[in-house]
């Protein structure tokens, strides 16, 4: 009996922390959200997450080379759609790093 206390009040504060954590991430502006993931770039955390697409991206294209497109088509629409997914936050992040320095250049250069 015990136990199941225990265990009912440890749900319930994990439950709580979810909800907190859900909180914080509605409460993040977009544009917060943009210059902490621009950020990320100068940290050895942005070398980890590349390092992940593309040993994850490795396992894609050999899933290209072992599947015939016209055998199992909806196997290599999956495969294409996990690695435009695995590079489409890489691109943006670097997207609008770029626009920044640009825009930052742009300024520098006009003052």
């Amino acid at each position: 009996m015990k136990n199941k206390k225990t265990t009912t009040k440890k749900d319930k504060e994990q439950e709580h922390a979810l909800k907190q954590e859900q909180e914080d991430i509605n409460d993040l502006s977009d544009k917060r959200m943009l210059s902490l993931l621009v950020e990320l770039t100068d940290t050895a955390y942005w070398k980890a997450i590349q390092k992940y697409i593309r040993s994850r991206d490795m396992t894609i294209i050999s899933t290209f080379y072992s599947i015939d497109p016209f055998k199992e088509p909806t196997q290599m629409a999956r495969a294409q759609g996990i690695r435009i997914g695995l590079y489409d936050m890489e691109s943006a992040i670097i997207q609008e790093k770029n626009n920044r320095e640009k825009n930052k250049d742009e300024n520098t250069l006009t003052k």
